[in-house]
Parts: C-alpha cells; sequence; structure tokens
C-alpha cells in the first residue's frame, strides 16, 4: 500500500449524499457518478467491498479536499503513473482541472 497508517476513520464514496456515522466511524462523501471507476471487489463470505485502487483513492482526495499538496508529493512515487493516466483520461466535469494540474505526471 500507500501508507503504513491505520485510519481511525473509514471513509466511503458514494454517489447518493454524504453521511457521516460518528459512533462506527465511517464517513460517506458523495461524488459525481462518472467519478465511480477505479475500485476492487472484496468478496467476505457472501457480500462483498469495493475497495479504491491506490491511484484512484488519490483522485477521490483531491477531489474531495481531503489531500494537502505535501502529502501528495510524498505519496507520488509509490503510485503506478500508466494507471493515473488512465483512470486521469476518464475524468469529465467538475474538479477535473484541480485534480489534473495537481497530479501533474511529468
Amino acid at each position: 500500500g500507500v501508507s503504513q497508517q491505520v485510519p481511525s476513520i473509514v471513509e466511503c464514496v458514494t454517489t447518493t449524499n454524504s453521511k457521516a456515522f460518528k459512533k462506527l466511524g465511517i464517513t460517506y462523501h458523495k461524488i459525481a457518478p462518472n467519478l465511480m471507476f477505479g475500485y476492487r471487489s472484496h468478496q467476505k463470505q457472501s457480500t462483498y467491498t469495493l475497495v479504491a485502487e491506490a491511484e484512484k483513492a488519490v483522485i477521490d482526495l483531491i477531489y474531495l479536499n481531503m489531500i494537502s499538496k505535501e502529502t501528495l508529493e510524498e505519496i507520488k512515487p509509490k503510485l503506478d503513473y500508466e494507471k493515473m493516466r488512465k483512470f486521469l483520461a476518464r475524468l469529465k466535469g467538475r474538479g477535473t482541472k484541480k485534480i489534473s494540474e495537481w497530479i501533474s505526471l511529468d
């Protein structure tokens, strides 16, 4: 993974309204439907969960204003730039310019 830290809050994305379940330590953030890609399905017994690939998690963090430029610069070397380029090519609409500028994969 990109980070060795264990989060105290599980951050999730949804295409419906944002909602926080503070007692459970879970927060859902609304994102545009066209940003619902880049997740892998992980099955556990009879259910599954979608977990963002590292590159998509970074895109989501920038979109949601949840990452600093300093932190981004620290983790950029650990990202798959080819995968990031493919993800960036899929972006449209609100936030696209900011995400592309912040990531700049030169």
